[in-house]
């Protein structure tokens, strides 16, 4: 009888953990996406982050960071965030619509052609980036983030996504940087 009163009693003191869990529970924003993205230097608004399922964490406002981001789709990407406490939330998917992006960087880049030129490259599609000095030259491939016409400036990261370069487009596949 003891043994029964025992997991009784367990189940009980379970049950009250995943109540209070439940009610803890604090809904993931856009604009809290769009932020820690934008600290990643992705630069969103709120309107183009997606959310594909109701997210929620353990406590307000925690930090995320960037996993992996992928195209996904025509003008779309999916990122992968996770808070930087684990036990805070789960990993969780987003939707990126990236056209917005791309159109505010065509009006804001430096080196813009004279005339309203078609983009060569897309976000989303790979790449070659030639890095250079005056001493060394680097070929590495790299994923565009921006979409950009010939002679622009737009931000490209590498295949692992851990550094993220300016770049001048020079061809519908190539890219010049300096190092």
């Amino acid at each position: 009888m003891n043994v029964a009163r025992c997991y009784i009693a367990l189940g009980i003191a379970a049950l009250s953990v995943v109540t209070a869990s439940a009610t803890n529970a604090v809904p993931f924003s856009r604009q809290q996406i769009a932020a820690a993205l934008s600290g990643e230097g992705m630069h969103l608004q709120a309107e183009q982050v997606e959310l594909l399922a109701p997210v929620t964490a353990n406590a307000s406002n925690p930090r995320l960071r960037l996993i992996s981001i992928e195209p996904w789709g025509s003008h779309r990407m999916k990122a992968r965030l996770a808070c930087e406490d684990t036990s805070i939330c789960l990993p969780f998917y987003v939707a990126i619509n990236a056209e917005p992006i791309a159109a505010k960087v065509q009006t804001t880049t430096t080196k813009a052609p004279t005339q309203r030129t078609p983009p060569v490259l897309r976000v989303g599609v790979q790449a070659t980036l030639k890095l250079r000095n005056a001493t060394v030259e680097i070929t590495l491939p790299v994923i565009c983030l921006e979409n950009g016409a010939v002679g622009q400036l737009i931000r490209v990261t590498s295949t692992d996504r851990k550094r993220i370069y300016k770049a001048e487009v020079v061809s519908d596949r190539l890219l010049r940087g300096e190092i």
